[in-house]
């Protein structure tokens, strides 16, 4: 299935990314120095994949009491975006102190969403 994405091919990057239980906004791990990448295959579908660096306990953490993950995503005034229950991997390092890339893969269309509703919803998370 080809998502719609509102972006031609490029990288992007993202000011601001957060991974949230679905649906709910109390808890959240940043998603740091992150880009999203969209390209076309051979046959021109469009292909999305971002990535950043995220505290993998965090990412633990998070992953004990929830079970379906959304992203929220900042890329400039104007620019602000929903995704649905994308497919996300990360590094399976536990340290404390470690940092490691995780990707994801929209598997939904992108949902813009206002500015206003972007930062009502980070002010309700509660960074872990």
């Amino acid at each position: 299935m080809e998502i719609e994405c509102p972006f031609k091919p490029g990288s992007y990057i993202m000011d601001e990314a957060y991974i949230i239980p679905s649906g709910k906004f109390g808890v959240a791990v940043v998603i740091a120095n992150s880009v999203l990448d969209v390209e076309l295959d051979p046959k021109g579908k469009t292909i999305v994949n971002g990535y950043g660096f995220a505290r993998n306990v965090s990412l633990v953490e998070l992953l004990e009491n929830h079970q379906d993950f959304d992203i929220i995503i900042n890329m400039g005034d104007g620019f602000c975006f929903y995704l649905e229950k994308p497919i996300i991997n990360a590094g399976k390092v536990f340290s404390p102190n470690v940092r490691s890339v995780i990707r994801f893969t929209p598997t939904n269309s992108f949902t813009q969403i206002p500015d206003e509703e972007f930062a009502e919803i980070k002010s309700k998370l509660k960074l872990i």
